[in-house]
């Protein structure tokens, strides 16, 4: 009976969020977590979910944070690209993967994608096109140690990059600690940012839009993030908002805004819907469900190591 009631309770803990040492606390390096459910997946990966009114917006939200603990051994984290595109849930499929998010800028002339230490896309769109802006950061990750970073450079900077794993993003939300997203889209208020081209970099990131990034926090943890839009229940977000939001409730040393909008898809093994474990809902079908993935050439991909 004792031992019964014991993993009955043991059980409530694990599903409410809470750990049985304060060194594996996922709140230990959080704050100012009301109105989130934090749900550990397994040891060193948990969910972190927002749904509903996010005060600081002003708007609904739905925003969903995966944090995986990259010195744990029972994970790796891994870039997949293919030139041939595909939905997040079949890369996951294909690969084993368990969790992921989508990656990088579709536009094949304006992302750095290097995986498994080949070269997989260069940056070849001229620097004085309105798109040039897409690479100013990368991501940079050796799956074999966990060792990863994520920092300003460019074409050449990533070519020369030791890491055999480089995925570029823009804007660049945080560096070591400094809200860059905040001032990324700043602009006049007497501009209306509806009428300058929509990849100009002050539009695209300055109107709520659904969004994806990757963090990295200074004990080791790496953050995936999707933050829906385009529904009356989630308005998506600014550069500047997203970037309070990750300063505000996780504090990350580092962080790098990716491929949004329609792309934007999160999946989560035995969470979501039962055939594809999508967690978020894409816009690309403009229907309210989690079916509406759209084909990506590449991913972040989370992997149970044998």
């Amino acid at each position: 009976m004792k031992k019964t009631l014991y993993t009955l309770i043991l059980a409530a803990l694990l599903s409410a969020g809470c750990r049985s040492t304060p060194a594996d606390d996922p709140l230990s390096r959080t704050s100012d977590m009301a109105g989130w459910s934090i749900d550990v997946v397994a040891p060193g990966c948990v969910w972190y979910n927002y749904t509903g009114f996010y005060l600081p917006t002003g708007t609904n939200q739905t925003i969903n944070v995966l944090e995986i603990d990259l010195s744990h051994d029972g994970y790796s984290l891994s870039v997949v690209h293919s030139e041939e595109a595909d939905s997040l849930s079949a890369f996951a499929l294909r690969t084993g993967a368990f969790a992921g998010i989508n990656g990088s800028y579709f536009e094949p002339d304006v992302s750095f994608v290097k995986t498994d230490g080949e070269v997989r896309r260069e940056v070849t769109v001229d620097e004085a096109h309105t798109r040039y802006w897409k690479h100013e950061g990368a991501f940079f990750l050796d799956p074999a140690t966990g060792k990863a970073d994520i920092a300003y450079g460019d074409n050449a900077s990533y070519l020369a990059s030791a890491y055999s794993t480089v995925l570029s993003g823009a804007p660049m939300l945080i560096a070591d600690y400094e809200p860059e997203g905040e001032t990324f889209a700043a602009n006049p208020d007497s501009l209306d940012l509806r009428t300058l081209d929509y990849e100009d970099y002050r539009r695209h990131q300055g109107v709520r839009h659904p969004r994806v990034a990757v963090a990295l926090t200074e004990d080791g943890r790496a953050l995936l993030i999707t933050v829906d839009g385009r529904w009356w229940t989630s308005s998506g977000m600014t550069a500047r908002e997203l970037t309070r939001m990750l300063v505000r409730h996780f504090n990350p040393r580092c962080a790098l805004n990716l491929d949004g909008g329609g792309s934007t898809t999160m999946l989560i093994g035995n969470r979501g819907v039962h055939d594809t474990h999508v967690v978020n809902f894409p816009v690309d079908n403009k229907r309210y469900d989690h079916y509406g993935q759209r084909a990506v050439n590449n991913v972040v991909l989370v992997k149970r190591n044998d």
